[in-house]
C-alpha cells in the first residue's frame, strides 16, 4: 500500500460524511455495498478512474481533491 495517499483517503472519508453523514448513506445513494466503501478508504482496493469521477459528482468535489491529480488512492 502506498502510505503517501493516507491524507486524500481521510479527504475522501470526510467529504463523504460532510456530504451524507455516514458512508452507509453515501454507499445507498451509489447503490453500492458500505463495505465496497470502506475498504476504498482503507486502502486494501483500487477505485476505477471510471468510478472516482462518480464519486466526486455525488461529493460535488473535484477528482484531484479527492484523489490527487493522477495517482491512485492505494
Amino acid at each position: 500500500m502506498n502510505r503517501g495517499n493516507k491524507p486524500k483517503l481521510r479527504d475522501l472519508k470526510a467529504e463523504i460524511i460532510r456530504k451524507d453523514g455516514t458512508q452507509y448513506a453515501f454507499a445507498a445513494r451509489l447503490g453500492i455495498r458500505e463495505s465496497f466503501i470502506s475498504s476504498i478508504i482503507q486502502g486494501r482496493r483500487i477505485l476505477p478512474e471510471s468510478e472516482k469521477k462518480i464519486w466526486s459528482r455525488h461529493l460535488g468535489v473535484s477528482v484531484e481533491k479527492l484523489f490527487g491529480e493522477g495517482e491512485s488512492n492505494a
